[in-house]
């Protein structure tokens, strides 16, 4: 009798390790798989420098090589820290065409796309948010 207690216990308590590490995992496998883009390291590079700019106090500069980095590479990137720069500074209609570009480039970015959508209510532009969201 003991011997089938233990045995059904160990039952019990093998299940509800189980289902707890099943709780436990779950927001991880509700959260969407995050794919990381290859960036080239001469693109890389640029993407530091213009960082570096930004970090130091030089927004014009680092905005200029951002704009040189988008047309030359076509790097979504490059357009993400532009918009985030412009949102920062509360140009949210500039911010909301960068998040447009990043959008346009990767349209499977969803936090990119809830991004441009917040940014486009925020910039008066409603109407044109709510697709962004479906």
């Amino acid at each position: 009798m003991n011997l089938r207690m233990t045995t059904r216990n160990r039952g019990h308590a093998g299940r509800r390790g189980l289902l707890l590490v099943l709780l436990l995992a779950l927001p991880l496998l509700a959260q969407e798989p995050q794919t990381k883009e290859f960036v080239p390291p001469v693109v890389q590079g640029e993407l530091n420098r213009a960082q570096n700019l930004m970090e130091n106090g030089d927004p014009t500069s680092a905005i200029f090589l951002y704009t040189q980095i988008l047309e030359k590479y076509r790097a979504p990137e490059a357009a993400r820290r532009i918009g985030q720069y412009y949102e920062k500074t509360g140009d949210y209609a500039q911010a909301a065409k960068y998040m447009g570009i990043v959008v346009s480039m990767r349209p499977e970015d969803v936090p990119g796309r809830l991004d441009y959508a917040r940014l486009l209510s925020w910039s008066g532009k409603s109407k044109e948010a709510i697709p962004q969201y479906e």
